[in-house]
């Protein structure tokens, strides 16, 4: 079963986190305030695990992860 990744854009610090835990999901862009998505959903196990881990390491808890 896949997951869906929303970004809570005013809560993101630009940690980075996210982006070492899940780079092929979650991309820092120079100039912007916030981190982008390069995948919104996902149904790969590994790639949802990823971005679990990514939304539990994430400081701030913008990362927001819907069961699909």
């Amino acid at each position: 079963m896949g997951i869906d990744i929303r970004i809570e854009k005013t809560f993101c610090s630009r940690s980075g986190f996210c982006e070492g835990a899940a780079p092929e999901i979650f991309e820092l862009r120079p100039g912007e305030n916030y981190v982008h998505l390069k995948a919104d959903h996902v149904d790969d196990e590994d790639a949802v695990q990823f971005a679990r881990d990514a939304a539990e390491i994430c400081p701030t808890m913008a990362i927001l992860i819907e069961e699909r």
